[in-house]
């Protein structure tokens, strides 16, 4: 599986913007696509136990991940 997201705004314009009522000040007519196909377990252990290490991403690994994507028509 994977996560996505499909936003009228970039990343970094969410990150940047104070009050979510200002969020007509930055729509784009374009979406953004974000396709998250890896991501690393819960915790950073700043409070706490990190992820377990079968969570963690790891160093000088390659890993690979394929997908089709397809129209939808009724």
């Amino acid at each position: 599986t994977f996560d996505f997201s499909a936003l009228h705004y970039t990343d970094k314009e969410l990150f940047d913007i104070k009050y979510g009522h200002d969020l007509a000040d930055i729509y784009r007519a374009e979406v953004m696509l974000n396709l998250d196909c890896i991501q690393r377990g819960l915790g950073n252990a700043s409070c706490g136990p990190g992820p377990r290490p079968k969570y963690e991403i790891q160093k000088n690994t390659v890993y690979r991940y394929a997908f089709r994507m397809s129209p939808f028509t009724k």
